[in-house]
């Protein structure tokens, strides 16, 4: 038995030429991945056994917690030089396949009891989705593909839009042109450039505050009052602009990362 890290290599076979297989002896998988152990690996890709099944568990679990478009993409096939090559297969399809080959396993132990989150959701939550639709693992499987699709989308986008709007240190200028969505993007990774804590609560609060600069302003120039909700979003889909006449809202985080309104509304910007 290998000792590498806090955790115990059991086996370590040749494959093939530059391939290997490793056994790592651990009560929960998790922990291992937590202390590091794969990244001690000396290889250029490392594939995990991953299911159908496991990211289907772990959509529903962050959807319980609450997660963006991002974390509803649950586990990813590839992440750096990690792969996980059985996304499409079931856990059921795994295990069908190992008795035909009369391949024996290991069943971690704590996955047999209610005591985490994720077995509870095994163990209740998934059959009662299956009740509704057999087929729920694979049905769900599309839905992340998709998912996933749109989000390299949406990141793509709010990257280009976001060195367009990063004019100074800790601001944002013209977020009223950009589409909601990539507007709370934006924002979203200011926040984290600058160290914060982004959650939802805090995003949906500063995305209040530049729809009220932006109505603040539309209302300067008209004289009319404005009585919709703060809470309402404005948004010309597949433009990327705002209204004729109006002026860009900024955002400017303040060095105990508060927000205010920005002294300077700068000229309006266009994305390219």
């Amino acid at each position: 038995m290998y000792k590498q890290g806090k955790y115990p290599i059991v086996s370590k076979k040749t494959l093939a030429k530059g391939i290997f297989y490793i056994e790592i002896y651990c009560p929960h998988i998790a922990k291992a991945a937590k202390a590091g152990q794969f990244a001690q690996v000396q290889a250029d890709w490392i594939a995990t056994a991953h299911t159908a099944s496991d990211n289907l568990e772990t959509l529903v679990h962050r959807m319980v917690r609450g997660a963006s478009l991002h974390g509803l993409t649950a586990i990813p096939p590839r992440n750096g030089r990690f792969l996980r090559p059985l996304l499409r297969i079931t856990r059921e399809q795994v295990e069908t396949h190992l008795a035909a080959l009369e391949q024996t396993y290991v069943t971690d132990s704590t996955n047999l009891t209610d005591d985490y989150t994720r077995n509870r959701i095994r163990h209740h939550i998934i059959p009662a989705m299956q009740a509704l639709n057999p087929a729920a693992e694979r049905t769900v499987s599309y839905t992340l593909r998709s998912l996933r699709r749109e989000d390299n989308f949406l990141t793509q986008q709010a990257s280009a839009a976001y060195r367009c709007c990063h004019t100074a240190e800790n601001t944002l200028d013209g977020l009223e042109q950009l589409h909601p969505a990539l507007r709370f993007r934006c924002i979203a990774m200011l926040l984290e450039e600058c160290g914060f804590s982004c959650d939802a609560p805090l995003l949906e609060r500063l995305g209040r505050l530049v729809e009220f600069v932006r109505g603040c302003l539309c209302r300067g120039k008209t004289g009319q009052t404005d009585h919709r909700d703060l809470s309402e979003t404005s948004g010309h889909p597949g433009t990327g602009t705002g209204a004729a006449g109006r002026e860009p809202a900024g955002l400017r985080l303040g060095a105990c990362g508060t927000a205010d309104i920005p002294r300077r509304i700068g000229e309006k910007r266009k994305c390219s």
